[in-house]
């Protein structure tokens, strides 16, 4: 309705019109507060109602027990009084002498013992959240209050809060029902005088312990029990397992936890002070946190939300036309592809792991280096079980960008000349070879047990009715998606036609493909994890000029791949049996390892193995030595003079050409350091001998493969190497000589390094039968007494034909031609005599 205007410019309108508003408001105002006081009202019955559901079960236990109690108790004393005659005296006589309460007179008395007890467990139980809160406010009050609150979750602090509750519950209970005019006797009196008496003496073994909740390795134990907890409730094994919400609610609870994880880690390297237990403990703690995971995680269905989606984006030169044109015509980004994240757990417990160690590294404490990855190997076990190449490429990476730091951490720089220096160092480099061992032949293992029979009984386990079926398989977690696959088509199958139409051998046949793929790309992407982690380590040490730790870790990768070769020939009848399966010829793609390119890229990590070897060997022989340590330069002594007659058999003069330089150089400088080394030793020269022994039947070999190959390379490296290290001095030559004599005479020509010796006999017989050479066919009369028809040992040694050929040409080695019996010289002679070559055939 309009009004005249002349109304507006009354005054009285306008009061009249504020009047109204101030009603208007005063009542909507009211009715807000009517509203809002009901809402607050409901809010409060609602939070009673759950707060009752939450406890009902416990106030239940608590009444129930009472209750059982004061039955038993009834019957019992009904029972005695009906049978008191069938009782024995003494016991009659016993059940007298004790004290009964009596009623009404001790009904107060009994009041007030019970109320006692309530009260007194009551303040306690209130005094304990407030010290535990002081405790957390002074050891945690730099920390997120996620930390702080795990103090109330301890398993020791828990169960002794449960106990103070419910015998402040069961004092309460039997208040209760005197109060109904039941009267409690011994047996209930005397169980709550029991249970207070050992509830309130259990307070001393807490306050024992108050001090390990200043220990941040004391919650992580809490944040293990949790973890575990929310990964099983989302496997096949948890009751709403399949339920997306839930999946996606342990999700988030157990991201939590990883942060909780990362605040104790961090804890522990406060003030860049390592606590070195607790660190130890923490970290040891991660790993069986993801050890446990890795156990469960099969169980998980892979669409499940408790992997999270991460985002793939894709440059605009690989996406397709549809993309493309989504992205010009609306001058947006290529859209990224929306991937789940498999290994979001995985990342950010080794990311933790690895940012605790760098800290370590960085402070100097190697030793903890070393021990948390020792750690790791029952980790890498687990790996490898499930072939979870991924997660162990990230921790072998972590690993390798911590270990490359630790010859860079010294307080000042130290030579390589003792191993006392680098003993930390040393436990760290085996460590991390190891675990990458480990990991490796992991894999090769379990691709070696899957032969056709195990396919079968393991395909024999699957209902396709039940989709939990498939995880409870130990086929490897790549196949999960595909066999998730072929319940889908069996499901559609049924739906349809009422029956399974697709049978099972081409699941099995597909599966298999499947199986050998993956198994040919993870074998493949394991052996260059050698080349990324072990080779590189090894290179960035040789960088550093570290010799100790880059030969080291070249020793252990020879080791690492024997054992691989060994693997590999182990695996190929596993796949030959896999063919068995494939029924219909051509319908998958039946992809195997190329086991000729394996065989070639380990030939060709050896051989890279074998120059750091080479290189660093000269330098080592200098280095001292105990037996607190493997002796590094002894084991490249080993390697490198089985190489070299390794280099005799396959007539490779290159290698030979490359090794044996530097083998003669450490050889030589050897010989004065074991004399020192093994002083202890009743007679030194008994190990010292070994150095210029096998070195002269080296060299002496060298001659004999030159004239049987026709290579007289071979003798003219020797014999060049020689020349330039060697001092042809009458003290030297004499020294060789006398060594010589010793280890004729004294042992007998079979020292402790007569292995070696028959094997460099062994190996000569063996080129000579291949290559069908007979004393006869040879016209070099030094050689002929080498050459024979069986694998019994020469009579001469070639030791002492290396003497006779080169260092008896010597003038300066006159006075020591005198120092032995020069047996083989005796026999060249006569051989010139007697030129006749059947001579030796028949000798």
């Amino acid at each position: 309705m309009k009004l005249p205007f002349k109304t507006y410019s009354n005054k009285n309108y306008w009061t009249l019109k504020n009047k109204v508003e101030r009603i208007r408001f005063s009542s909507r105002r009211q009715k807000f507060r009517i509203k809002n006081f009901f809402l607050e009202e409901k809010y409060k019955a609602n939070s009673a109602v759950a707060h009752i559901k939450l406890t009902l079960w416990s106030i239940f236990k608590a009444l129930g027990f009472v209750a059982l109690l004061f039955v038993i108790e009834h019957f019992a004393t009904e029972y005695w009084q009906l049978y008191i005659s069938l009782f024995p005296e003494w016991l009659i006589r016993f059940q007298e002498l004790l004290p009964k309460p009596t009623y009404p007179d001790d009904r107060d008395a009994i009041v007030e013992l019970i109320s006692v007890i309530a009260s007194v467990t009551g303040v306690i139980l209130a005094l304990f959240y407030p010290i535990l809160a002081t405790i957390a406010s002074t050891a945690y009050a730099k920390v997120h209050a996620s930390i702080r609150n795990l103090l109330l979750y301890e398993k020791e602090t828990q169960a002794y809060l449960r106990r103070l509750t419910y015998l402040t519950a069961c004092s309460i209970a039997v208040l209760l029902f005197l109060s109904f005019h039941l009267l409690p006797g011994n047996l209930v009196l005397s169980f709550l005088a029991f249970y207070a008496f050992t509830t309130l003496f259990g307070i001393l073994k807490i306050g024992l312990g108050v001090y390990n909740f200043f220990e941040p390795s004391t919650l992580s134990r809490i944040v293990f029990k949790k973890l575990t907890d929310t990964i099983k409730s989302v496997t096949t094994e948890g009751e709403y397992w399949n339920e997306r919400n839930f999946q996606n609610h342990n999700y988030k609870l157990a991201f939590e936890q990883t942060e909780n994880l990362a605040l104790l880690t961090s804890l522990c390297l406060k003030d860049d002070d390592l606590k070195e237990s607790s660190f130890k403990s923490i970290f040891q703690t991660s790993l069986y946190i993801l050890q446990y995971y890795l156990q469960q995680k099969p169980k998980i269905p892979i669409d499940s939300h408790w992997f999270p989606n991460s985002y793939q984006h894709l440059s605009f030169f690989e996406s397709d036309m549809t993309l493309r044109g989504l992205s010009q015509n609306t001058n947006t980004f290529i859209q990224p592809k929306v991937k789940q994240n498999q290994l979001w757990l995985e990342e950010r417990i080794v990311s933790n792991l690895s940012r605790g160690l760098k800290s370590a590294v960085e402070s100097g404490h190697i030793n903890v280096l070393g021990e948390s990855i020792l750690m790791t190997h029952s980790l890498f076990d687990s790996l490898s079980a499930i072939t979870d190449l991924r997660t162990g490429e990230i921790l072998m990476d972590n690993l390798f960008s911590n270990i490359t730091l630790i010859s860079k951490k010294k307080e000042k720089e130290v030579d390589v000349s003792n191993y006392d220096d680098w003993k930390d160092e040393l436990g760290c480099v085996e460590t991390y070879c190891y675990a990458l061992l480990r990991f490796q032949v992991g894999i090769f293992e379990v691709a070696t047990k899957f032969n056709s029979d195990k396919t079968i009984s393991e395909y024999e386990k699957i209902d396709w009715e039940k989709k939990d079926t498939i995880y409870s398989t130990d086929f490897i977690p790549d196949l999960y998606e595909s066999l998730d696959r072929f319940r889908h088509f069996v499901e559609n199958e049924k739906a349809i036609e009422g029956k399974q139409i697709t049978p099972n051998w081409y699941f099995r046949q597909s599966l298999i493909a499947e199986h050998l793929r993956v198994v040919s790309e993870k074998l493949q992407s394991s052996l260059v994890l050698f080349d990324s982690h072990l080779l590189s380590l090894a290179n960035d040490f040789e960088n550093e000029n570290n010799s100790l730790l880059s030969t080291f870790t070249a020793q252990i990768g020879l080791e690492i791949l024997h054992k691989l070769n060994y693997r590999v020939g182990d695996l190929k009848p596993t796949l030959l049996d896999l063919d068995k399966i494939e029924v219909c010829k051509g319908e998958f793609k039946w992809i195997k390892p190329n086991f000729d390119e394996i065989e070639k890229l380990l030939k060709g990590y050896e051989k890279k193995c074998f120059a750091i070897i080479i290189k660093n060997i000269e330098k080592l022989s200098s280095v001292k030595w105990n037996n607190q340590f493997p002796d590094v330069f002894a084991h490249s002594y080993s390697l490198l003079s089985i190489h070299l007659n390794e280099c005799f058999a396959k007539n490779d003069l290159a290698e030979f050409q490359e090794s044996f330089p530097a083998f003669l150089k450490a050889s030589i400088n050897a010989f004065g350091n074991l004399n020192k080394t093994f002083k202890h030793f009743d007679k030194p020269q008994n190990i010292s001998y070994q150095t210029l022994l096998d070195l002269m039947e080296i060299s002496g070999y060298a001659y004999i493969y030159s004239v049987i190959y026709n290579k007289p390379d071979y003798w003219n490296c020797v014999k060049t190497t020689w020349d330039e290290s060697f001092t042809p001095t009458k003290e030297n030559f004499e020294l060789f000589a006398t060594y010589y004599e010793y280890y004729k005479n004294n042992l007998h020509g079979t020292g402790i390094n007569f292995n070696e010796k028959h094997q460099r006999e062994r190996t000569l017989s063996d080129v000579t039968q291949s290559l069908g050479l007979r004393p006869r066919d040879v016209d070099d009369l030094i050689v002929r007494p080498f050459i024979k028809d069986s694998y019994y040992s020469n009579f001469y040694n070639v030791a002492e034909l290396f003497m006779e050929i080169y260092l008896f040409t010597f003038v300066e080695a006159k006075s020591a031609t005198k120092l032995l019996r020069r047996e083989f010289f005796k026999r060249w002679c006569w051989n010139i005599d007697n030129p006749n070559p059947r001579t030796d055939d028949d000798f």
